[in-house]
């Protein structure tokens, strides 16, 4: 097994995943909460 096939391998690892998780993140019944809405910061900013 050459390094070329290890690279290909790996790609198409990470289009398989992609495939498979992308869907999860763009469905419509995917929300957020802000639980924190009182001080008006977002949910990533702790």
């Amino acid at each position: 097994m050459t390094t070329d096939d290890i690279v290909m391998t790996a790609h198409a690892l990470a289009d398989a995943a992609r495939a498979a998780t992308l869907p999860h993140f763009r469905a419509e019944a995917l929300q957020s909460d802000n639980k924190d809405a009182e001080r008006a910061m977002g949910p990533l900013t702790r």
